[in-house]
């Protein structure tokens, strides 16, 4: 803690600790990843360390797919960070708008 006092842990991994990256890489692939390419075919999606960017062609499926992962996290006791996680608008040639 700041004030160099120890809280005993009963889940998780300590942020800094070698093997952190790597569970968290395997858990996301499996509980985020797959699922992904199962369930969401149509929807290109990278993942970098625990951050994603799910590509939506609109913004009806960017919520639904948001709806769905809230849901799926929340399956494996995890929540979306409520200050990280947005939709945004993308413009390309291709759509007008904002």
């Amino acid at each position: 803690m700041p004030d160099e006092s120890l809280v005993k842990r009963t889940r998780g991994t300590p942020q800094g600790a070698v093997i952190s990256p790597l569970l968290a890489s395997l858990f996301l692939h499996y509980a985020f990843g797959l699922r992904m390419s199962r369930e969401y075919r149509g929807v290109p999606f990278e993942r970098y360390a625990d951050h994603a960017i799910g590509h939506c062609r609109s913004e009806a499926e960017a919520r639904d797919l948001c709806r769905a992962l809230e849901a799926r996290f929340a399956e494996c006791g995890l929540r979306l960070h409520p200050e990280k996680t947005k939709i945004v608008y993308c413009k390309d040639a291709n759509r007008s708008g904002a």
